[in-house]
Order: C-alpha cells, then structure tokens, then sequence
C-alpha cells in the first residue's frame, strides 16, 4: 500500500480505488472526499451482488451533497434501481447495448449489456436532449 500513499500525498486528482480500499485509505487520513465534484461508481450490480453496498453508503455519506454521480452497471435489475433512488441519485438511465441488435442479452444476465445512471445530487437532472443554442 505504500505506493498508493506516496502518489495520494503527492496529489491526486482522479483516485480509482475499490469500496474497502478506499474505506482503509479514508480511515487512515489518507483520503478525503469533501472536495470530490464527480463520483464514479462501476460495476454497480456486482458491488450490490458481492456484498458491498455498506461500503459504497459509507463513501456516497463521505462525498458532497452537490456533486455528479454516475453509476455504470451492467444490468439495472430492480435492486440497483432501487440503490439509485435510495441514495439520492437521479435515475435519468441511458441503456447501452452491445452486439448485433439493442435486444443482445448476456447470456447470465436478464439486461441489455449495459446502463449508466447519471446523477446530480442536490442539482437537477440535466434536461435531456442537444444542448439548445
């Protein structure tokens, strides 16, 4: 671990971290989100699936209220729409397919191949569409 202090106390200005990491480099001063102004969470039903969903509230509580969350998952079951709703996150949901046809399904999952939850807790959503001149 102690490259990644070396690089944290340097600066850093993206910090790509697993949850209990992350949570470990927080505990210890290493780490803080008060200034954090994007955060990314990947692979949203497999953090949900593998148990991790204390971990990804301790650090969404760790962040600023006013910031942009996005949420990329490949599958968007009931549970991880929920966990979006649960913590705060607009569900403005872009679903992104892969393969021959937007009906591709992964053959474990019950999804398109993926989805991305953009968020602005404390904003609202950005309107949807082309930016208008």
């Amino acid at each position: 671990m102690a490259p990644q202090i070396n690089a944290l106390r340097s600066g850093a200005e993206i910090v790509v971290a697993c949850p209990g990491r992350l949570l470990d480099l927080m505990r210890q001063g290493y780490v803080d989100l008060s200034h954090v102004e994007v955060l990314v969470l990947d692979e949203g039903d497999r953090m949900f699936d593998m148990g991790f969903l204390p971990d990804v509230r301790r650090i969404v509580a760790a962040v600023p209220a006013r910031r942009q969350t996005l949420l990329f998952s490949a599958t968007m079951p009931a549970d991880i729409r929920g966990l979006a709703d649960e913590l705060g996150f607009c569900t403005r949901t872009a679903a992104l397919a892969m393969g021959p046809s937007a009906s591709t399904t992964l053959p474990d999952r019950r999804s398109p191949a993926g989805f991305v939850v953009g968020a602005g807790v404390g904003a609202p959503c950005a309107p949807s569409g082309p930016p208008k001149p």
